[in-house]
């Protein structure tokens, strides 16, 4: 599979779980573009829909908080001082990834072709890319959260209850308030009630 074929994929893969995102700034939800795919039989065969699909385990995911909004404070607190670094610490870690949601969120043949090491590393690049711009766009600056919402219903996988694509309402220091669409899925380790972002997806 050539590169730009490689790269179709993970935006697939990652659209599918609720990936991709938008920021809007005073604004009405921006619609999903045209093409984009409705479901994720679309785009990716899930784990969800075989009958066999593995389950978590009860250990929980490196970087979970104790809850969606201590999620959403963390990432607007890391957003407002520019720090990659506490903003990446959310973010599920390589190991969790390739050995226990792998199996779990993705199941293509094309994908297991390519395999958890391949994909990690173009997610996690992705990620960070995606990462810096909403730092450059509008971080570094006084936000304070207000909510943190997922416009479609969650989803039970494997002992994971997925939140995709949330939508963060913060305020600035003018009392002015923001929507930021800045998220993929949000993964919720039902064991444990801890919740990890899986990365960040910028729309737009």
């Amino acid at each position: 599979m050539d590169r730009p074929a490689q790269l179709a994929l993970v935006a697939a893969l990652v659209l599918a779980l609720g990936g991709a995102g938008a920021l809007a700034i005073h604004g009405p939800s921006a619609p999903a573009p045209a093409g984009a795919p409705a479901t994720a039989s679309e785009s990716v065969q899930l784990a969800a829909e075989l009958p066999n699909h593995p389950e978590l385990g009860p250990e929980p995911l490196k970087g979970g908080q104790t809850s969606l909004h201590a999620l959403g404070e963390a990432i607007v607190d890391g957003l407002a001082r520019g720090d990659a670094q506490a903003l990446d610490a959310l973010i599920v870690d390589a190991h969790d990834y390739k050995t226990r949601l792998f199996a779990l969120l993705a199941n293509s043949p094309s994908a297991h072709q390519m395999g958890a090491d391949l994909l990690w590393d173009m997610q996690s690049r992705e990620s960070r890319d995606e990462r810096d711009r909403a730092v450059r766009l509008y971080g570094r600056r006084p936000l304070r959260l207000v909510s943190i919402t997922s416009p479609r219903a969650p989803e039970r996988r494997g002992g994971l209850i997925l939140h995709r694509s949330p939508v963060l309402v913060v305020l600035d220091d003018q009392g002015a308030a923001h929507e930021l669409r800045i998220l993929a899925t949000v993964l919720e380790h039902e064991a444990t009630s801890t919740f990890t972002l899986l990365a960040y997806r910028i729309r737009g």
